[in-house]
């Protein structure tokens, strides 16, 4: 405990840590503001515009909408298969126009506030996983692990309590940082009227907060694994972006087909509480090929799973070479 104190100390001291924070709490008041902008009421030429262009297709329909279903039902009786059983031409193509349809979409706490909280979450995982390899590479990169070393010999105690130092410390900002923009998101659409929140929704956004904080446990975790694998903070973000653009979209979800076992698509399932991903499906028609795009779901526990066990493949891996290297 008393060697567990001293790494948090260290982590909580570093300047790097410190101007994170400042950061992900930044970063939360700007899109915050951002949602407040973009949720601004139309503007009277806005209004006047989009009033214009329903004019203009009521007087089109008006003029020409007789044609428009005769088209239709000739197309409909030469390719009935082009159509569902019960599409009426004379009712189901009438436009049913209204004003705000054609007036930009200012959105809602309930919708583009939690959607932009997925984008917030997935910022500061990786701030996270910087401070995580950075808190351990700093000091391999300085020689201070190899004094301290001399002081605590025992590498599995020196290894484990560094190692929960970055998670939990990653821990703090991410939760900090969440609750910052969560209280952003949700102040820029109460300003404008747009924050109705059922207990239902309110339950849904605290829980994907607190998946958000146990993924930010692990992916500190990996990056002091690898922190102690490469010394290098560089290489960390260089093997972790190659990891992501070679092995996870190129390999497994484009060549291989797996999309479901890649850590992007595990990340949706698990924050948000399922994830999806679309594959095409094609099938030989006459004259070419017909394709469609078949959507798939990943449930939260298969991705809990991935996710835990590339923690635990990382960390372990960290541990063993971290055993045997010489640090010096």
């Amino acid at each position: 405990m008393r060697l567990a104190r001293v790494e948090l100390d260290r982590y909580r001291s570093r300047r790097l840590v410190r101007w994170a924070t400042v950061l992900a709490v930044g970063v939360g008041l700007l899109l915050g503001a951002s949602s407040w902008w973009q949720a601004r009421p139309p503007s009277a030429a806005q209004v006047a515009q989009a009033r214009e262009i329903v004019t203009q297709q009521q007087e089109d329909w008006a003029a020409n909408g007789a044609q428009y279903v005769k088209d239709c039902q000739d197309d409909q009786a030469a390719n009935p298969s082009n159509y569902p059983a019960d599409f009426d031409c004379a009712t189901d193509m009438q436009p049913d126009l209204k004003l705000s349809d054609f007036l930009p979409s200012r959105g809602t706490f309930a919708e583009e506030g939690v959607r932009t909280l997925k984008t917030d979450a997935y910022l500061l995982l990786g701030l996270v996983l910087l401070l995580g390899a950075s808190f351990v590479c700093a000091e391999s990169v300085s020689g201070a692990l190899s004094t301290w070393l001399t002081f605590e010999p025992r590498r599995t105690r020196v290894y484990g309590t560094k190692t929960a130092a970055a998670a939990l410390g990653g821990a703090v900002v991410a939760a900090v940082g969440f609750a910052v923009a969560l209280g952003g998101q949700w102040l820029a659409f109460a300003l404008r009227d747009l924050a109705p929140a059922t207990g239902h929704l309110w339950t849904q956004v605290a829980a994907e907060g607190g998946r958000v904080v146990v993924l930010a446990v692990a992916v500190a975790a990996i990056g002091a694994g690898l922190g102690f694998l490469l010394r290098h903070t560089t290489a960390v973000l260089g093997v972790v972006a190659a990891f992501f653009a070679l092995v996870d979209a190129a390999v497994v979800r484009t060549a291989l087909e797996q999309p479901r076992w890649t850590l992007t698509v595990s990340s949706d399932a698990w924050i948000t509480a399922h994830g999806t991903y679309t594959v095409e499906k094609c099938t030989p028609v006459s004259g070419g090929m017909s394709c469609e795009y078949i959507e798939h779901v990943v449930l939260m526990t298969h991705g809990g799973l991935v996710l835990a066990g590339v923690t635990v493949v990382v960390v372990v891996l960290g541990w063993l070479v971290f055993r045997r290297r010489d640090v010096a």
